[in-house]
């Protein structure tokens, strides 16, 4: 079985892709609404998100508009 490598996204990219700022990102991150696919280590790690989420997330963003 062949696994897919991951693309993950900057939070810069990510909020982007969805069309809010990236400050929403991060709170949305915070109430769950969304989940960083990875977290680098240290006090200001950056969070990076898999595209299939946030491609997921922007969908149910434009249906709910």
């Amino acid at each position: 079985m062949r696994m897919e490598a991951q693309q993950l996204l900057s939070p810069q990219q990510a909020a982007k892709l969805i069309g809010i700022d990236r400050t929403t990102l991060a709170r949305w991150r915070r109430e769950g609404r969304i989940s960083a696919a990875f977290h680098a280590p240290g006090k200001q790690g950056a969070y990076l998100y898999d595209i299939n989420d946030v491609v997921a997330l922007a969908a149910r963003e434009r249906a709910e508009k």
